[in-house]
C-alpha cells in the first residue's frame, strides 16, 4: 500500500514537472511573440512620426505659398490701381 502511494506521488510529481515545463515553454513563446509585436509597434510609431513631420512640413510650405500668393495679388492690385 505504501509502495502504491509512493508510486502515485511520484507519478503526480512527474506530471506536475511536465506541466510546469509546458507552461514555461508557452511563456517563453509568448514572450518572444510579444517582443516581435513590440518591435513592429515601435517601427510603426517611427513611420507615423516621420509621416506626421512630413505633413507638418507640407502644411508649412502650403501656408508660405499662400502668403506669397496673397502678397503677389496685393502687389498686382497696387500696380493696377496706380
Amino acid at each position: 500500500d505504501k509502495n502504491r502511494e509512493l508510486a502515485d506521488a511520484h507519478a503526480e510529481i512527474k506530471a506536475l514537472k511536465y506541466s510546469e515545463r509546458l507552461k514555461e515553454k508557452a511563456v517563453n513563446e509568448l514572450s518572444e511573440e510579444l517582443q516581435k509585436v513590440d518591435e513592429k509597434l515601435k517601427a510603426a510609431e517611427a513611420v507615423l512620426e516621420t509621416k506626421n513631420l512630413e505633413i507638418k512640413r507640407i502644411n508649412e510650405e502650403k501656408k508660405a505659398a499662400l502668403a506669397a500668393q496673397f502678397a503677389a495679388e496685393a502687389t498686382l492690385r497696387r500696380v493696377h490701381a496706380a
